[in-house]
């Protein structure tokens, strides 16, 4: 891998940046062969990501295979100081049963993990860093980088305690040497960094030749049993010891993770969580994911083989040690097993050898990860720790862990940190099954690993890890977990962009599928869960920008905008360009000559009387600019940009997608196809672009685009089709409109009643939008609902005619806005007055609308609309059948925009 590629965003996965034509064609097969992981093509798989599609150069350098690259530093790891210096102090304070209970059980949930880790491996193609890697393709970056940071940070500090633990183990041997215990710590980190920083090939040399000195030590072990040291009945230290905790003199120190139990007695639980960290070692091959041939055979393979291997090694020593010395030996001397052997100077190497080797694992592994980290731009100076040399090594990450580690060093005792380390292990540990959990309890097609667990797996393992954590220490493990989630807070506020996908729109849409379930065992009637969820129809996406602000008004902060484009049809281009302006504030001179009678029957009729506001007769739903994203709707565009490209590329061929001949080829219909299918996607494109405007607003939205013929048949044809939905809309926001031709005006304005009409019949309420043409929505300060004269019958019920979606979505707006909310009747007698005002009192204190102002006029409507208290917006209840002279009207006379509203009977201000 070039140097060139190690520090270029723009490359794509699995080819160098300045590869030949051989490399990209290399990665264009790769592209033909997706993996089956969580549903990431090939070339969308982790910059780095090794497994198929790797460019030629990348290949060359990744060539560890499962023994030198996984099961060597796996095993060594395991093999550490705790196997030499503390397996015979388990058996002495719990017994020959317990002793193996918690070796048994400390590795019971290691390979649990193990299996999780295995599992997930097999079902993507996993990049550099291991378990972060890992975590990342399937939660996310930010989760990922949470868990990630404190590993390394971790990883980086557990090297520090490895090179103490080499020191001490040394001057136990070699105590003349104490004086020199800083030059000794400096020297193992120089000879240690500086194998780590020629290659990870000569670190797997080296710790081939220190699997060598532990496995001549093993020998020494098998000799001294072959030749009597065996010489106790293994009942001698009893089935279940009396956990006396330390009784000897000697240290341990950093070497052993110092005196566990003291003088003052043990438990089970704390010999467990001293023995625990021993079977922590499983990632040790897991973090060279990176440069493994294949990493999705090897770590399951060389993990399961080195903790098999482990185990068993482990399980013959504690009975080798349990019939080899009394139990005073065994709880107060902490080098009994070296004494034991048959020969010690090799036991004494081995030891030395388990502490350097584990280092150099930990420090190799450290900086594979935060150069991974450094990929997606987690970490400062993401851009030069990324880069890798042209052998693939991240010598830029191993100078920066290096630094870290001679810091470490410099604090000359870690012991009070030994805790947090593991506890930061463990959560990486914990998040590997979880991640399985999560991948199995969704059940997506695309997980499909070749290394397939049982669910009680993950669970056990998820269970197991956060039991220990709280044993081992249950101050840090809270610590451990604040840090996490604080690291996680912190990179969601960066808005990371990850290269691959993940499951985690997968896990939302399982848990959304499973609330409809439980919804749909409920009572239909949900009006107390009633939230907005807009349909806005839009021809021209200026116009959608017009209405916005009234928009976000109307849904935030829970509700929902569906925008629905209607596709471009050429009989109504006329149509087209009056959606241009923002419409409807223009009046004409008949509508001025519409009597006060009209005016007053548009109020009291829209408004809910009795008479016309029953539940059948009020569920209407405007369709105006409202729109729901469905896929059995969905029509010339996809959501995804590749989908989107697709379109657009087959549009500007004037072709379909599908490779059939040309519209060119067709003549003129084919080439007015072809236009209108380009005004289509273009149309799909801003759309896109301002559903994002939304989101970014926190307004959840989407958009699609219908070309179902002409404006109301486009708009009839999705609310049809959206029927089935379990999200769908409840109401439809239509704009006026404009009076401009007469022919236009009432070929529109037939559109908006034909709509009405079928929301009507559909459930769904409807919001008709008519600003003022200078106005608009003024200063968004004072709000008027206009309730009609409700004479003889005042009494307040559930159902309150068509007042219901007025009164919340009035609500919804002076909420978001900040302001003033007036109930506005008119009535003609001193009688009707006191009723009025008692059913006006009752409404704002039965609905809530605490803060809400009471105003009862006196005389006809048409004179006391000149009287009232000014409004930026006013609203008012709509007939079946909108009357658009009345609307415009209402516009002139209360001077600011208007809304005009129609209940679905869905709603429930009272509720």
């Amino acid at each position: 891998m070039s140097d060139d590629r190690a520090s270029s965003d723009a490359a794509p996965p699995g080819a160098d940046a300045g590869s030949s034509n051989e490399g990209s064609s290399n990665e264009t097969a790769s592209n033909k062969n997706p993996s089956p992981g969580n549903g990431a093509s090939a070339n969308a798989s982790p910059e780095g990501a090794p497994g198929e599609g790797r460019g030629p150069s990348e290949a060359k350098h990744r060539n560890f295979g499962t023994f030198g690259g996984v099961f060597t530093p796996t095993v060594l790891t395991i093999l550490g100081v705790i196997m030499y210096l503390r397996t015979g102090w388990v058996v002495g304070n719990a017994g020959i049963l317990g002793g193996l209970l918690i070796i048994l059980l400390s590795f019971g949930i290691a390979t649990l993990t193990a299996l999780s880790m295995a599992s997930i491996t097999t079902n993507i193609r996993i990049g550099a860093g291991g378990a972060y890697a890992i975590i990342c393709q399937s939660l996310g970056l930010e989760v990922g980088g949470a868990v990630g940071i404190p590993r390394y940070l971790s990883q980086a500090l557990a090297v520090t305690m490895y090179i103490f633990g080499f020191r001490e183990g040394f001057l136990a041997f070699f105590p003349g040497y104490a004086a020199y215990g800083f030059a000794i710590d400096v020297a193992v980190l120089v000879v240690l960094f500086g194998i780590a920083y020629v290659s990870a090939d000569l670190a797997i040399k080296t710790e081939y030749f220190i699997m060598a000195l532990i496995v001549g030590s093993l020998i020494s072990v098998a000799l001294a049993a072959v030749n009597g040291s065996m010489q106790y009945p293994v009942t001698q230290v009893g089935w279940w010891g009396d956990f006396a905790g330390y009784t000897g003199s000697t240290g341990g120190g950093a070497a052993g993770g110092g005196s566990p139990g003291g003088g003052g007695g043990a438990s089970f639980w704390l010999v467990f969580a001293v023995f625990f960290p021993a079977s922590t070692g499983i990632m040790a091959g897991a973090n060279m994911s990176g440069d493994l041939e294949n990493p999705r055979r090897s770590i399951p393979k060389g993990t399961m083989w080195a903790l098999g291997v482990s185990l068993v090694v482990y399980l013959a020593l504690a009975y080798w040690v349990a019939r080899s010395a009394t139990p005073a030996e065994l709880t107060g001397n902490y080098q009994v097993m070296i004494e034991k052997a048959f020969w010690s100077p090799i036991v004494v190497a081995g030891l030395l050898g388990a502490c350097f080797s584990s280092a150099l694992a930990s420090a190799v592994g450290a900086g594979r990860i935060l150069q991974a980290m450094g990929e997606h731009h987690i970490v400062p100076a993401s851009g030069w720790v990324k880069q890798l040399t042209k052998k693939g090594e991240p010598r830029n990450a191993m100078l920066v862990t290096g630094a870290i580690v001679f810091a470490a060093i410099l604090l000359r005792d870690l012991n009070a940190l030994a805790p947090l380390i593991t506890l930061f292990f463990l959560i990486t540990y914990l998040m590997l099954n979880v991640v399985l959990l999560i991948e199995q309890s969704v059940n997506l097609v695309s997980f499909r690993p070749l290394w397939r667990v049982p669910m009680w797996v993950s669970v056990a393992g998820t269970l197991g890890c956060l039991v220990v954590m709280f044993i081992v220490n249950p101050t840090f493990s809270v610590v451990s977990v604040v840090v996490t989630i604080a690291f996680y807070a912190l990179l969601v506020r960066r808005h990371l962009n990850a290269p691959f996908e993940d499951v985690r729109s997968g896990l939302f849409v399982s848990m959304a599928e499973w609330a409809a379930q439980r919804v749909q065992e409920l009572p239909e009637m949900q009006e107390r869960a009633w939230k907005p969820n807009l349909l806005v129809p839009v021809r021209d996406e200026s116009v959608l920008r017009g209405i916005s602000t009234i928009l976000q008004g109307l849904t935030a902060p829970n509700g929902s905008v569906k925008i629905v484009g209607l596709g471009h049809n050429e009989d109504e281009q006329i149509l087209s360009d009056e959606l241009h302006s923002a419409g409807g504030g223009a009046q004409t001179a008949d509508a001025s000559e519409e009597t006060t009678t009209s005016d007053e029957a548009n109020v009291a009729a829209g408004a809910g009387s009795s008479g016309a506001a029953s539940s059948d007769a009020t569920e209407a739903v405007p369709a105006a600019k409202g729109g729901s994203e469905t896929r059995a709707a969905r029509r010339g565009t996809g959501s995804s940009p590749r989908s989107r490209r697709k379109a657009k590329d087959a549009a500007s061929e004037n072709r379909p997608a599908s490779g059939e001949p040309s519209d060119e080829e067709r003549g003129d219909e084919g080439r007015g196809r072809a236009t209108k299918r380009r005004k289509n996607v273009l149309l799909s494109e801003r759309l896109t672009a301002l559903t994002h405007s939304f989101q970014e607003r926190g307004i959840f939205a989407t958009s699609t685009v219908i070309d179902a013929g002409g404006y109301a048949e486009g708009l009839i044809a999705g609310m049809q089709a959206m029927r089935g939905t379990f999200f769908k809309p409840n109401v439809v926001f239509l704009e006026m409109p404009e009076a401009a031709a007469a022919t236009s005006t009432e070929r529109r304005a037939e559109d908006l009643r034909l709509i009405t009409r079928e929301a009507d019949r559909e459930g769904i309420g409807t919001l008709l939008y008519a600003p003022h043409p200078q106005a608009s929505l003024g200063q968004r300060q004072s709000i008027n609902v206009w309730i009609h004269d409700r004479s003889p019958d005042w009494r307040i019920k559930m159902k309150i005619g068509n007042l219901d979606l007025m009164v919340l979505s009035a609500y919804k707006l002076a909420q978001n806005w900040n302001a003033r909310l007036r109930l506005i009747t008119v009535v003609d007698s001193d009688e009707k007055e006191d009723k009025a005002r008692d059913f006006m009192e009752q409404l704002r204190d039965l609905g809530r609308f605490t803060d809400a102002e009471v105003c009862v006029g006196r005389g006809s409507f048409s004179d006391y609309l000149a009287e009232a208290p000014q409004a930026d917006l006013s609203v008012f209840g709509m007939l079946p059948e909108p009357d658009f002279a009345f609307c415009r009207r209402m516009v002139e006379s209360t001077r600011s925009t208007c809304l005009f509203v129609r209940d679905s009977g869905q709603e429930s201000a009272l509720a």
